[in-house]
């Protein structure tokens, strides 16, 4: 497990960065590091620990998140996300 701020953050975990997030619609969307990948969506609901904060989510953040399916849409969606660096 790789340790970044407070709690460890899964192996499977991908790097990215804050690509846009709207405190008002509590939704936005992280570009992954990886070329190629498109953008993931990042709703409110995925920031689950107290020093993830709202504002902190600016343009080009650099992030963990980990992935997961939607069962409704069938849509890719962040389920946790992490800051790197200056966000902590």
């Amino acid at each position: 497990m790789l340790k970044v701020a407070r709690e460890p953050i899964p192996e499977t975990a991908k790097r990215g960065k804050i690509k846009w997030f709207d405190t008002d619609l509590n939704y936005g969307f992280v570009m992954p590091s990886e070329f190629g990948q498109r953008d993931v969506f990042l709703h409110r609901s995925a920031v689950k620990d107290s020093h993830v904060m709202f504002e902190r989510l600016v343009r080009d953040q650099d992030v963990y998140y980990v992935e997961e399916m939607d069962r409704n849409t069938h849509r890719i969606s962040v389920s946790r996300i992490w800051l790197i660096g200056g966000g902590e």
